[in-house]
């Protein structure tokens, strides 16, 4: 019986690495709507990268929304990326729309973590602390960076608006950047229908 009992255990180790080994092949689901390049409507773009972008509801506030983007490259060359920046698709939006950096940006992790922790503390149904809310790494806008082949990474934006309902109601952002010197647009669509946003939530356009 304990030789029986030995066989499954193996048999089960076995089994349980093979799942693990062809799920790390497969790609990573993307988030939010794939990015569309100048109008077409693939979904890989020219580069070869294949980007997708969704609003990180629960950082979201009256005043600011946080949206991440996934690149993902499935090219078997290196991609890197430079010249990055940013079009809402409206002049109002450009000229108001203010991206948080610098020492306010630090401010507003801050506080986000410290108000995203507090609500955890909050449902901690043990009465204990619960470590405070982490905020994704590595910002969107902080410089160039490197996509290695077959790997997907994540970049992040904090936005705000002063007077966020006096706007326009917006939910793509157009990403313009060179990939290995190749100038390139995509529009991601980061907001959708049953969005749970802070942001803008109330405005007639939604």
């Amino acid at each position: 019986m304990n030789k029986i009992h030995r066989l499954f255990g193996v048999l089960a180790i076995v089994i349980t690495a093979l799942v693990f080994q062809g799920c790390a092949s497969k790609p990573v689901k993307h988030m939010g709507s794939f990015a569309k390049a100048d109008g077409a409507q693939g979904k890989k773009l020219k580069t070869g990268l294949i980007i997708s972008g969704a609003e990180l509801d629960k950082y979201t506030s009256k005043h600011f929304t946080i949206v991440q983007v996934m690149f993902e490259n499935y090219t078997d060359e290196w991609i890197s990326m430079k010249d990055i920046s940013l079009d809402f698709g409206n002049e109002t939006l450009n000229k108001n729309m203010q991206l948080v950096r610098g020492k306010r940006l630090n401010s507003w992790a801050d506080a986000m973590d410290f108000n995203v922790g507090k609500k955890a503390r909050g449902k901690n149904k043990d009465g204990e602390k619960s470590k405070r809310g982490r905020l994704p790494q590595a910002h969107l806008l902080s410089g160039d960076f490197q996509i290695p082949p077959g790997v997907s990474i994540k970049r992040w934006v904090t936005l705000f608006l002063k007077n966020p309902m006096e706007n326009p109601y917006f939910n793509t952002i157009k990403v313009q950047y060179k990939a290995n010197n190749t100038k390139e647009k995509a529009t991601i669509r980061f907001r959708g229908l049953q969005t749970q946003s802070n942001f803008q939530w109330a405005h007639p356009g939604a």
